[in-house]
């Protein structure tokens, strides 16, 4: 390992015979799995292979008004926060929709999760998430909830589909003479078309 060091080394042998001509080792060095092989007083060291499937993650906590790419589209309500970071109803208004700006995974994704935080305020919320592979000419898949005051996490079933496009959208209804209801951030998270 050229002088490296590691904090913990699992180390298993197999030995041929007792006189140990052959010896082999799977090493986890850094989160890397390595085979070491002693022959007739040779060492050799191998990388194993490795395939790694980090998620794919879109997370709009900061500023729910637009990406880079485009804005959102919305009626009734209002951003609020210093830097457009929450969703809540406008003014007067006893309901509003939100439509986030699209957002491309730059590849085929297939969605597992989205968290939601909320605050009701005795209103009510409801959440969408679509897919699409043409822009949003046409959805490829959606999927509707009822939203609970504080975090939410549901699981996303699109039974299979993958797409390279998902947008979120929110309905909000203030409750009679209360505080308008508040979306303060979402997470969607996707599985990659293959891993590396």
């Amino acid at each position: 390992f050229q002088g490296k060091r590691a904090r913990a080394v699992r180390v298993g042998f197999s030995l041929t015979r007792a006189d140990w001509p052959r010896a082999e080792a799977d090493l986890l060095y850094k989160g890397r799995r390595h085979r070491v092989t002693i022959e007739n007083g040779r060492v050799q060291i191998q990388p194993a292979e490795q395939r790694i499937a980090l998620p794919l993650l879109w997370v709009m906590d900061f500023n729910l008004r637009r990406t880079g790419e485009s804005a959102a589209t919305c009626s009734g309500v209002d951003f609020t926060g210093f830097y457009g970071d929450t969703i809540t109803l406008a003014a007067g208004e006893r309901s509003g929709v939100y439509q986030s700006p699209v957002y491309d995974w730059g590849q085929q994704a297939e969605l597992k999760e989205i968290a939601v935080a909320a605050e009701l305020h005795g209103g009510r919320a409801t959440a969408v998430v679509e897919i699409s592979d043409d822009g949003f000419k046409t959805a490829q898949g959606r999927f509707e909830m009822p939203l609970a005051h504080g975090v939410n996490r549901f699981p996303l079933d699109f039974q299979g589909k993958r797409a390279r496009a998902v947008r979120v959208g929110f309905s909000l209804t203030r409750a009679d003479g209360a505080t308008a209801p508040v979306v303060d951030a979402f997470r969607v998270v996707g599985s990659p078309e293959a891993a590396f």
